[in-house]
């Protein structure tokens, strides 16, 4: 991809700008992905490789989780 560019498409989550009750662990772990991503853009923007890098941070839609989750 260096040599010919390309793009780079990660899914995260809304999650990942903030902090949600009862799920700590899930907020923690999608903000690790954003904090990857983000760090991975800024290497090949450095190196000024012809690659596009992106994060889709989806909401959640009509999600039961909070419904059925627990919280250890």
């Amino acid at each position: 991809m260096r040599q010919y560019g390309g793009a780079i498409i990660a899914v995260g989550s809304a999650a990942c700008e903030f902090a949600l009750p009862v799920q700590g662990m899930y907020s923690a772990s999608k903000h690790a992905i954003k904090g990857f991503i983000d760090a991975f853009r800024l290497e090949t923007e450095q190196e000024r490789a012809p690659i596009a890098v992106t994060l889709i941070k989806p909401a959640s839609i009509d999600t039961q989780l909070p419904d059925h989750a627990v919280n250890y």
